[in-house]
């Protein structure tokens, strides 16, 4: 049914709700920047607070159930989870539309190349401080921690402050940025060293030409 005749209709914005006669807005506002998500439906009630009222043994039996056969999110802490009707769903409105099912099996393999990685960069006396990361990730940060960047560093897509000042996506790729860094001051500093010289051998050679050209004799 559409509105009565005369009757003006608005549209509310993302997280906004009717409610007794008003508006309510509800969202999450997150810690590290303010940035707030909106809760578009409201149809269930989030893990977190279901856990703390209390659940029975049969409810957090099934509510596992459930948690394990929901696809791999980024965030699927607690307050991520909502009950709805007898299912679980993950309502995160930054993270929910992507999935890690195909890649969380290789995480042993990764944090391999990371830890062995380390080791050599350590042996070549190479591995500083562990850059901070979000939720102290290990293995991530190890090695380029820098009083010149500490971040932060908010996209979990890169997650590592480095000394170069940005963001990376872990401590090998700030490395090698680091010794792009390194190797282009060296060029620079060899260009400059050139180019004086250059400027000195000019400089030389016209002395020399004013000597020839006032008679002196130039040894």
């Amino acid at each position: 049914q559409g509105p009565a005749a005369g009757s003006r209709v608005v549209t509310l914005p993302r997280g906004a709700h009717p409610n007794n006669h008003g508006v309510v807005r509800v969202l999450l506002r997150r810690d590290t920047d303010g940035h707030e998500i909106p809760y578009e439906r409201v149809h269930g009630v989030t893990l977190i607070a279901a856990l703390r009222m209390g659940l029975t043994r049969r409810q957090r039996e099934a509510s596992m159930r459930d948690f394990l056969r929901l696809p791999l999110y980024e965030d699927m802490a607690p307050w991520n989870i909502v009950l709805a009707g007898r299912e679980l769903e993950y309502i995160d409105y930054d993270t929910r539309t992507v999935t890690f099912d195909g890649l969380v099996p290789q995480a042993f393999r990764v944090m391999s190349v990371l830890v062995n990685y380390r080791r050599t960069v350590a042996d070549l006396e190479r591995c500083g401080n562990k850059a901070k990361v979000a939720y102290g990730v290990p293995f991530v940060g190890d090695c380029v921690g820098s009083a010149a960047f500490s971040g932060p560093c908010r996209d979990t897509a890169l997650p590592v402050p480095c000394g170069d000042g940005k963001c990376h996506t872990d401590f090998i790729s700030c490395l090698r940025s680091l010794e792009d860094v390194v190797r282009g001051l060296g060029e620079a500093a060899a260009d400059a060293e050139e180019a004086e010289t250059a400027a000195a051998a000019a400089r030389a050679m016209r002395l020399r030409n004013l000597a020839f050209e006032a008679g002196g004799r130039v040894a």
